[in-house]
């Protein structure tokens, strides 16, 4: 799976953090979520287990600091192709 996202211009780079919820009711523990540090306006996602959902986040990071995080999406994994995802750009 592959995470895209639209460019955003005069960033430096873009935060991700991709989490594998236990709950989704619950939704993911973001701050105990790694946060990967990127250049591209899309990233290839960690392999997942058929079945489970995955939940994406992105900022951008500029001279300024960093963005808010974009709203999370979920994407339930439901066979082992590979496939793509969107994420809405970051405004």
């Amino acid at each position: 799976m592959i995470a895209h996202w639209g460019r955003v211009p005069n960033f430096r780079f873009y935060e991700l953090q991709v989490a594998v919820p236990e709950d989704l009711n619950a939704g993911p523990d973001w701050d105990l979520t790694p946060i990967r540090s990127i250049t591209s306006a899309s990233d290839p996602m960690p392999r997942t287990p058929v079945g489970k959902t995955m939940v994406v986040r992105v900022r951008t990071v500029n001279p300024k600091g960093p963005s808010p995080w974009s709203p999370a999406v979920a994407s339930l994994l439901l066979s082992s192709a590979a496939i793509s995802s969107l994420i809405s750009p970051i405004r």
